[in-house]
């Protein structure tokens, strides 16, 4: 499957934690505004590793049955901040090895 490149999103300093990702135009509720291949960190379920740490997400998420291994998303999907008032989530697209992330 072809992945283009995000249009409606850009990362800019962010005055809360360095660097963060920012709407350049409307996104609506329920839509994918970037879709971000993984790259397998090669860590299993129950090994420990400080590898990337800040920077890896448990794959598949959100599939009810827990995770498999550790991957790390490219394009933007590292500088999404977190916070307790989110206006973004992610899903795990096991057909395509890729997060999506939606409003």
């Amino acid at each position: 499957m072809r992945i283009n490149p995000p249009t409606k999103i850009y990362v800019d300093k962010s005055p809360i934690h360095g660097r963060g990702v920012f709407a350049s135009e409307n996104i609506h509720k329920g839509e994918i505004f970037e879709v971000c291949p993984c790259l397998d960190l090669g860590i299993k379920l129950g090994e420990i590793s400080t590898l990337l740490m800040d920077y890896r997400f448990n794959w598949p998420q959100g599939s009810g049955r827990g995770w498999e291994k550790q991957v790390v998303g490219l394009g933007f999907s590292s500088f999404y901040n977190h916070s307790n008032n989110y206006n973004a989530n992610w899903r795990s697209n096991i057909e395509i090895d890729a997060f999506e992330f939606y409003a």
